[in-house]
């Protein structure tokens, strides 16, 4: 099939150019507009369709990707999750917004996967160098409005009620940081990639995202465990991501035994007194309703919902959080066991599709596993679009290597 080895018209490259320049774009999209991300992420994934669909050959790549993904065992079991996640909304409070909930979430988590598999592997040095100033410039937006009381985004006639507003931006960095950093070091772009690391420390000291904070702290630590030995870091990040999950609706009793000095500690920074009281109230919901969960997307809702009545009157009033900040939590809430054991099976094969991974890559797409498992433990709703855009745009960088790839040495340790 000659076709099939056919280089791209140039409409088509073009149209590849656009996509990889809108997903370089992210990082300063959501330092401005902090639910961005979707709109983003599904625009390159239009423009990647169009590229896609302008000419024979690349219609028949777009034929044998879907193909390809339709045999992945990885899509039996995500798409378990989602199919009971479906059926679990006929029980919630208020189904249609549930509804709403699973429309947000599914359609970033679509536009990536398309992204990721339509747009070429190689990119090129313009966007790479172009990705590395919208990270940086995003971190100085960050920055400089944080220093002069959101003057920027006052000007801007933008949402500005207080540092925590930059939360989904700061996330979205560090979720990039990942990728990004593996692309401009393995083209390298060293000097680019230690400035954007720098600004992303910055950001971080400054910044009021204790969750942030926390997937660094996560991330940082798998990195160099993965550096020494990658089947330490392979089974410490599958026990740690299974364990996230097994101890979620205990998570508050257990808080609750930790010495009054630690918690004073972490409060400093993290809200942790806030935390306890609500993994402890949407505990209580997991003890009522154990095995099928109040239904998709009923979180937000559960003040409204009868099982409300079940919890003690001391710790009902949580409830209208909207969310218990910790995903996993929020998995057993809404649904139950069932969906514990289907999302253990996500897990189980996310980190074998990573095991044969070696060196940097390796180290780097553990490392952003276990920043968004630190997130997930003290953050926001498991199933915020732009959460899962922001995810979903690292794994399509992930897949993405520079023009002038220049292969790591030393790095690939057992």
């Amino acid at each position: 099939m000659p076709a099939l080895r056919a280089a791209p018209s140039v409409h088509a490259r073009r149209l590849e150019l656009a996509s990889l320049v809108t997903l370089a774009l992210l990082p300063l999209a959501m330092a401005l507009a902090n639910r961005s991300s979707p709109l983003v992420v599904g625009v390159a994934a239009a423009l990647a369709i169009l590229a896609a669909l302008v000419e024979p050959p690349g219609r028949m790549r777009l034929f044998l990707a879907s193909r390809a993904i339709a045999r992945a065992p990885a899509l039996l079991v995500v798409s378990a999750f989602a199919a009971y996640a479906a059926v679990s909304m006929a029980w919630s409070v208020l189904p249609r917004a549930s509804l709403f909930t699973f429309g947000e979430a599914l359609l970033p988590a679509f536009a990536a996967t398309v992204a990721a598999i339509l747009l070429p592997r190689r990119v090129p040095g313009i966007v790479t160098v172009l990705a590395g100033a919208a990270f940086v410039a995003a971190c100085l937006v960050v920055i400089g409005d944080l220093a002069t009381g959101l003057a920027v985004r006052q000007k801007l006639g933008l949402r500005a009620t207080g540092g925590f507003v930059f939360n989904r931006s700061i996330i979205t960095l560090l979720m990039l940081a990942w990728p990004l950093g593996l692309l401009w070091w393995e083209g390298s772009r060293r000097i680019l990639a230690g400035a954007a690391l720098a600004a992303l420390l910055l950001v971080l000291v400054v910044g009021e995202s204790g969750a942030a904070l926390m997937g660094a702290l996560c991330g940082i630590g798998t990195f160099a465990i993965a550096l020494l030995s990658r089947r330490v870091a392979l089974a410490l990040v599958t026990a740690g991501l299974l364990a996230c999950l097994i101890i979620a609706p205990f998570k508050g009793s257990l808080t609750m035994q930790l010495p009054d000095s630690f918690v004073a500690l972490v409060q400093q920074r993290g809200h942790a007194v806030e935390r306890i009281a609500l993994w402890r109230s949407f505990e209580e919901v997991v003890r009522h309703r154990p095995l099928l969960g109040t239904g998709f997307g009923a979180s937000p809702r559960l003040a409204d919902d009868p099982v409300a009545q079940e919890v003690p009157e001391n710790l009902r009033e949580m409830l209208a959080i909207g969310h218990p900040h910790d995903a996993f939590l929020q998995i057993w809430v809404e649904l139950g066991a069932v969906g514990a054991v289907l999302a253990a099976l996500v897990i189980a094969t996310m980190m074998r599709a990573l095991a044969h991974l070696r060196g940097l890559r390796l180290a780097a797409s553990l490392a952003l596993v276990a920043s968004a498992a630190g997130v997930m433990l003290v953050g926001h709703g498991a199933w915020q679009g732009w959460w899962i855009a922001a995810v979903g745009a690292a794994v399509v960088w992930f897949r993405r290597r520079p023009d002038r790839a220049v292969p790591s040495k030393g790095v690939d340790h057992e």
